[in-house]
């Protein structure tokens, strides 16, 4: 968990209030966007890809947010964290939608936010080779090429 804001730091800021309390990495747990959904079907259409965590990292700047999903195929990279795919976007605070009764007891109703996401660009980065993959790319016995080392390299990033 992110420790709170001072509200001398909340005051100052440029920021609206959802902003503020978006800013930092979570982890997704929960979400009915269908572009995620989709994402976690991936095995049932790839079974050779893993999904492993997924995470949104809001930017301190109010407007950037970046869709981090972690992904491995076994045997050739490491499960659920053999590749890294990162989607940014920006986003924008939409009108709020209504009110829903909160978990507590008090019974309090609370304003529900919504965001827009505006996407960007996709990448894929942190390449995480299995131990079979570097067993299979780096013989003891035989000469390293250059591409063997380009991929370890890689890997052991």
């Amino acid at each position: 968990m992110r420790p709170l804001r001072s509200s001398e730091e909340s005051s100052n800021s440029a920021l609206s209030p959802l902003q503020q309390q978006l800013a930092g990495k979570w982890k997704v747990a929960y979400t009915t966007a269908p572009d995620v959904l989709q994402i976690l079907l991936v095995p049932t259409v790839a079974p050779f890809l893993q999904v492993g965590d997924i995470f949104q990292t809001f930017g301190e700047d109010g407007r950037t947010v970046n869709n981090i999903i972690e992904l491995g195929s076994e045997p050739f990279l490491q499960p659920d964290k053999g590749i890294t795919l990162t989607v940014k976007a920006t986003y924008s605070e939409s009108a709020t939608v209504g009110q829903v009764e909160t978990s507590g007891s008090s019974g309090v109703r609370q304003k529900v936010d919504r965001i827009k996401l505006r996407f960007v660009e996709g990448q894929l980065s942190d390449v995480n080779i299995s131990p079979l993959a570097e067993t299979l790319l780096a013989p003891a016995l035989l000469p390293r090429t250059g591409l063997n080392m380009s991929i370890l390299q890689v890997g052991n990033r």
